[in-house]
């Protein structure tokens, strides 16, 4: 039985014969085979599934092997804990096979094959693949509220901003945060009656202090008071309101924010005034709520071509741009855009 689990393999072969080969040793182990004849080919579908294991013939009719594994590494899709594994159908000499692992490849394979020890291998990288993944996944979640922190958020980005560039699909990133301000039960606007207008930066001092210092009144014993269950109640706010395609982080002591992919500029609007009402419609049954109230700020990607993908880390900095604006509330405004990029 296979203790590391069934894998995806991605095996580029051009000869049949060969191919057939290594399915009837990895079938039966419940591994999926998926096959491409040349390396072009090979690329293009590494590109549209997350592979476990990508083996490929040194000598393809295409590209050689070097090249293959250099532009599958370079893809989205692939990690960097993806083995790449080698095999040519004739025997190579030591100083080809030390070449092939200096480019990248985990192994490299070469006649006459033993099945068992073949499988004994691919699993055992498997298997160093899966603690890898499972180390990396642990490092991009918020041990706080179970969501993305913001590595997990900018390593979404880039996956769903790639996604796109080939897809054609938008990717809208909701922002938010405190406003500032507290807000009375049952009032969606911002309250924003003093007589004198506060400046800029007593309004995002205040949103930045708001859950730390204004709701942790007993957050100094051990860490347990009001802001660790109000952000708790933010994040099952946001759960049950966003589709079960978007992701959702926690990027700032006090910021979440929404990776919602297929979505214009509207839509990502129509999106944020969901989340602000339901603020509204839960806080009454949520006490973890209290009396915060949230501005949000939205950036857009539409028509991104493949190799003119913005960085991540830039698609969030016009997002926060965005809500620093909506954070200081003029005109009862709570929403604002930073536009399509």
């Amino acid at each position: 039985m296979n203790q590391s689990g069934p894998a995806l393999i991605l095996v580029i072969l051009g000869e049949e014969w060969a191919a057939r080969a290594f399915e009837t040793i990895l079938k039966p182990r419940g591994h999926a085979v998926l096959r491409a004849y040349t390396g072009q080919q090979g690329v293009a579908l590494a590109s549209k599934i997350r592979p476990d294991i990508v083996m490929t013939e040194l000598r393809l009719s295409d590209m050689s092997a070097t090249d293959v594994c250099e532009q599958i590494r370079s893809l989205p899709t692939v990690r960097p804990s993806t083995p790449i594994i080698a095999f040519h159908t004739q025997a190579i000499g030591r100083r080809e096979r030390i070449e092939h692992l200096r480019s990248g490849m985990w192994d490299v394979f070469s006649p006459p094959y033993d099945a068992e020890e073949l499988l004994t291998r691919v699993e055992s990288y498997l298997a160093a693949k899966r603690d890898v993944d499972a180390l990396v996944a642990a490092s991009q979640v918020d041990s706080l509220t179970g969501l993305y922190n913001l590595q997990g958020v900018l390593q979404r980005v880039q996956e769903v901003v790639a996604d796109g560039a080939r897809s054609g699909r938008n990717l809208s990133l909701v922002i938010m945060a405190p406003t500032g301000k507290e807000i009375s039960s049952g009032d969606s606007a911002p309250s924003g009656s003093s007589n004198e207008a506060p400046s800029d930066e007593r309004v995002k001092a205040a949103a930045a202090g708001l859950l730390v210092d204004a709701l942790a009144e007993e957050g100094a014993n051990g860490g347990s008071g009001k802001q660790p269950e109000t952000l708790r109640s933010l994040a099952r706010m946001m759960k049950s309101t966003t589709r079960l395609s978007d992701s959702i982080g926690r990027t700032g002591e006090t910021e979440f924010v929404v990776v919602a992919p297929g979505i214009d500029e509207k839509g990502a609007g129509r999106l944020a005034e969901r989340l602000l009402e339901a603020l509204e419609e839960k806080r009454e049954g949520d006490a973890g709520l209290g009396t915060v109230g949230l501005a949000a700020g939205i950036c857009t990607i539409a028509g991104v071509e493949r190799g003119d993908e913005p960085l991540p880390e830039v698609v969030l900095r016009r997002a926060r741009s965005a809500l620093e604006q909506a954070q200081l509330g003029r005109d009862g405004i709570r929403i604002h855009t930073f536009g399509a990029m």
